[in-house]
């Protein structure tokens, strides 16, 4: 296995959901379901219900912050290798070596400061089943990603990883909402 580093630069801002609120033991989901189920909310329970959100969908490390998982990752390469019939061939040949990827940006590390700073907030109506809802996101304006990707020589070589990151940067993306948001241009670090 070779190993490449590329450097991504968002071009989009990225805004993050972590599936962490589609498990019912989580427990902010608990805290957002006990305040969702009441009858008649005060917008006191709004303001709760969109902080909860936002800690809930954001991907938090107390060591690093901010990140991506892997999983993020390869999923987005496994789309952009769709797009050139090398999906399959993406699950065969190549990982991201790091569990997670610390997303680098201008502002607080720590949860407290991210909650705090509004910039970080992406507050919007979005489409649930059949109904209207008001949602809150991680939302990161500039942001870059350092990722190291391992391939077999056997199934990629190094100028075809580079072609499949620019293709996730250009028509995929990272995160929820893309590829309107989440793009980015890669550059291979030396």
């Amino acid at each position: 296995m070779k190993t490449v580093t590329f450097l991504l630069t968002g071009i989009s801002p990225l805004i993050m959901q972590s599936d962490a609120l589609a498990d019912p033991l989580n427990e902010i989901a608990k805290a957002i379901k006990a305040i969702t189920s009441k009858q008649k909310k005060t917008d006191e329970d709004h303001a709760r219900i969109g902080q909860l959100e936002f800690r809930g969908g954001l991907y938090f490390d107390e060591k690093v912050g901010p990140h991506i998982p892997a999983k993020n990752i390869e999923r987005m390469l496994r789309d952009a290798g769709a797009l050139s019939k090398l999906g399959r061939k993406v699950r065969m040949g190549l990982q991201v070596v790091d569990d997670f990827s610390p997303l680098g940006y201008i502002g607080p590390r720590d949860l407290a400061g991210l909650e705090k700073a509004r910039a970080f907030h992406d507050r919007r109506t979005v489409v649930v089943k059949t109904s209207r809802t008001v949602r809150e996101r991680p939302i990161f304006r500039d942001w870059t990603l350092e990722v190291n990707i391992a391939y077999d020589e056997g199934v990629f070589n190094k100028e075809q990883i580079v072609q499949l990151m620019d293709a996730a940067g250009r028509y995929i993306g990272l995160g929820t909402y893309r590829p309107r948001y989440g793009r980015f241009d890669a550059k291979v670090k030396k």
